[in-house]
């Protein structure tokens, strides 16, 4: 097998990239270094020749904001030691914080948020990481250099289907050995899939310590052209190394700090210090409708990794600047990467007409706001036919809200709209263009209390505001904002009978799983089970030692109403601390349902359970999202009663959920799912509500299932889908040991190529019976 490389021949400062083959394909090693932060392989070479198989090299490390890195120009390699740089705070300007200190070839220091002296996880020496981009149905293939100290390293590639290549997830523990420090693990998947997606740490809190990335799969022309064709649509520009938006809520401390103040019941304090006798353990912060939305304190929110605390005068700030030309129409992609706090963003005096959900084309529907969620990505096309008198200066704000109302003042995220008409603002205009926005109006909240909003000077009661995606059914009256929801979009290509699920399902096609804190010690759950990864990845392992885990760490008596059902005040109930698995069968229309409620108990009580809501995300299927209901709501919209839906099965909390007497989505129902009920691979749970959600069972392997909020993931609110165990597919060779992992492109076509039940063959049942179970678990467990 020939080894990956690259064939280039240098002319002037042009690069000029000869075609390579291996295995038969066409191969491009895509450019991608600390100067890229979008990183795009094209469709063919200069001469014509399609390029098949795109190859990025990513190298983990980790980084100071405010510094700047040696660059060795003969190797492009990045220098360990730095120097520290400030923004001057009557220049705007970067200079060195000491005297003569100088910097040639440096890397850029990145100043995030304009305040915060911290570590990030950079990746090729930036944050965030780079965009990739990619054409449909080229093969990815993507070497990961761990170069961090101590950290073992997984990427996940968010909302890909990998069909037949589970085991290249990224799911530490569930699909894969975590890369360990100073090795290097290469993914190779297909690009099957198109749309806007992402890709991130499925190790520990790393996510959101800067280790993620928009991930671009474009359409085909024809595909594009028939889009364009559709009523509503018409032109548009296309350029996601210019228009992907990811935004992030960035944490003053490091994230395994924040999660661990959190999960020990300390929550978090506003200080840097013990605190003293008179501190106050901070107060959650919550919704309109009364669900929580800060556990933690908001410290400031990146664009591009870019943005501005509060504390921060504009001018030593650095905001991401998006411009475009009068007289056109541009997509944008937003790709939602917190790790807590959702976003309602708005572009001042342009509506956003949505366009795409999680990577799937939708009809397009013209809305105000769009309220991103963590791990949700949402397509919408931009307007620029103004007037020359309407586009003015040429600038106009770009915000992101955090959803909080128990505060005075709800926190925001910016960047800025730029029209070409005009120069592109540097720092020192930066106060002037949102100033021209800002406003305080009375009775934005339902407390009453005053918030500066853009929201104030655009819905009224004489325009009322539209808003997609709410977290609960709608506003108060006084926001003037009406929700609109995602299963009230349609697909805009019906898809064909054949590929959709039956509306009516029997009992083992039905799974209903309820979030919620409750059961063992009150943590993290789903049906009161707080997940724990499994001590090894149960994608590489054969049937005898997945059946050894499955006996010692797998939950058990899922379906018993009484088990877990405890006093909450219990600290750990082992039977109930445990892997959750759950396996579904082969190529079945399953209907899943998820919820957030508790037993109907003293509302004071019960909504310490439910009163929390959550972006639920599931590997491996883009499911059809059918129905959003709600909780009960008074008359200023805050929530006061779970839906009554559902038998919880447990007394305290719910163990064993199922529908309740007549209330099964599926009754009365025959066919097909509608044909045009829009796909997500992420899908936002209300507090006290739930979602239905359909796909057919025909992607075998090992799928995590989770909320996207990271905390609660961490502590344990996921699952394991187990789909159709006795049909999926064989690991590369060497996946089972932890270390450097590589595989060749001869072997990934070997695993395309493969039948639905190789992963369990003969020959590995045979060896695996001389060999001692205890033994193998204890050389692949992770430590």
């Amino acid at each position: 097998m020939v080894a990956l490389q690259q064939v280039a021949v240098i002319a002037t400062v042009l690069m000029v990239f000869v075609p390579l083959q291996v295995c038969g394909q066409v191969i491009y090693k895509v450019p991608c270094d600390h100067t890229t932060p979008s990183c795009e392989c094209p469709l063919q070479f200069e001469n014509g020749t399609g390029i098949e198989v795109c190859e990025f090299e990513l190298e983990l490390s980790l980084r100071h904001t405010f510094t700047r890195y040696t660059v060795n120009t003969t190797t492009n390699t990045i220098a360990e030691g730095g120097q520290l740089w400030i923004i001057d705070p009557d220049t705007g300007e970067f200079v060195p914080h000491a005297d003569g200190n100088t910097c040639e070839n440096c890397t850029e220091p990145f100043a995030v948020d304009g305040y915060t002296y911290k570590t990030f996880i950079a990746t090729n020496g930036r944050i965030p990481s780079p965009t990739l981009i990619v054409n449909y149905d080229q093969i990815v293939s993507v070497n990961v250099y761990n170069d961090l100290h101590d950290d073992v390293v997984s990427i996940h590639w968010h909302g890909l289907d990998q069909r037949k290549t589970n085991f290249m997830d990224g799911v530490e523990h569930v699909t894969q050995c975590g890369a360990t420090p100073q090795s290097s693990f290469r993914y190779i998947f297909q690009a099957a899939n198109t749309g806007t997606y992402w890709y991130h740490s499925h190790t520990g809190a790393q996510r959101t310590d800067g280790l993620f990335g928009s991930l671009v799969i474009k359409e085909t022309p024809d595909l594009i052209a028939k889009a364009k064709a559709e009523p509503g649509v018409g032109d548009f520009t296309d350029q996601p190394d210019k228009y992907t938006l990811s935004f992030l809520d960035w944490q003053v401390k490091s994230s395994d700090d924040v999660f661990t103040e959190l999960e020990s019941g300390v929550r978090f304090y506003d200080s840097f210090q013990v605190p003293n006798s008179d501190a106050i353990r901070y107060p959650t912060t919550t919704s309109q409708d009364g669900a929580e939305v800060g556990p933690v304190s908001y410290w400031s929110g990146l664009i591009n990794g870019k943005g501005r605390h509060e504390s921060v005068n504009y001018i030593q700030s650095r905001l991401s600047i998006f411009t475009v030309s009068p007289g056109k129409q541009y997509r944008f992609r937003l790709v939602g990467a917190q790790g807590l706090f959702a976003y309602r963003v708005a572009f001042a005096e342009h509506k956003l007409k949505v366009f795409a959900m999680d990577g799937t084309l939708v009809k397009p529907r013209e809305v105000d706001f769009i309220i991103i969620h963590a791990g949700e990505r949402y397509d919408f096309l931009l307007n620029t036919n103004k007037t020359e008198d309407e586009i003015g200066n040429g600038l106009f704000p770009i915000w992101g809200r955090t959803l909080e109302t128990s505060i005075p003042d709800a926190h925001i995220v910016e960047a800025i709209l730029h029209y070409d008409t005009t120069p592109e603002p540097d720092s020192t205009e930066y106060e002037d263009i949102f100033n021209a926005y800002s406003t305080t109006s009375e009775s934005c909240t339902i407390d009453n209390s005053c918030e500066t909003d853009y929201v104030a000077t655009t819905c009224t009661p004489d325009y009322t505001c539209s808003a997609l995606n709410c977290p609960f059914k709608n506003y108060p009256s006084t926001f003037n904002i009406d929700c609109i929801h995602v299963n009230q979009l349609e697909l805009l290509f019906p898809l064909d009978e054949s590929e959709l699920p039956d509306a009516q399902v029997g009992e083992e096609e039905t799974v209903i799983l309820n979030f919620a804190f409750g059961g063992s010690g009150s943590s993290a759950s789903i049906n009161a089970r707080t997940h724990v990864l499994p001590s090894s990845p149960l994608a590489g392992l054969n049937s005898s030692l997945l059946d050894t885990i499955e006996e010692r760490e797998f939950c058990k008596y899922l379906d018993v109403d009484s088990q877990c059902d405890d006093n909450p005040d219990l600290v750990v109930n082992p039977g109930c601390v445990c892997t959750h698995v759950q396996k579904i069968p082969y190529n079945r229309s399953i209907q899943m349902v998820f919820s957030a409620i508790g037993p109907d108990l003293d509302p004071n009580t019960a909504r310490n359970v439910f009163a929390a809501s959550h972006p639920i995300h599931l590997h491996g299927h883009q499911f059809h999202v059918v129905d959003i209901q709600f909780g009960e709501y008074d008359d200023n919209g805050l929530l006061i009663k779970g839906n009554d839906a559902f038998d919880c099965g447990g007394t305290t909390v719910c163990t064993n959920p199922s529908w309740a007497e007549g209330r099964d989505y599926s009754i009365g129902k025959s066919g097909k799912i509608s044909a045009t009920a829009p796909r997500k691979d992420t899908v936002f749970l209300s507090g006290g509500g739930y979602v239905v959600v359909y796909f057919k069972s025909d992607n075998p392997g090992f799928w995590f299932l989770h909320c996207h909020i990271e905390v609660h993931q961490l502590e344990g609110m996921a699952i394991i889908i187990n789909e159709a165990e006795d049909q999926q597919f064989a690991a590369p060779s060497g996946m089972d040991v932890c270390g450097n992992f590589s595989w060749s492109l001869e072997e990934f076509y070997e695993a395309l190529d493969a039948t639905p039940g190789s992963r369990l063959t003969e020959e590995e049942e045979e060896e695996d019976d001389d060999d001692d179970d205890d033994d193998d678990i204890d050389r692949l467990a992770l430590g």
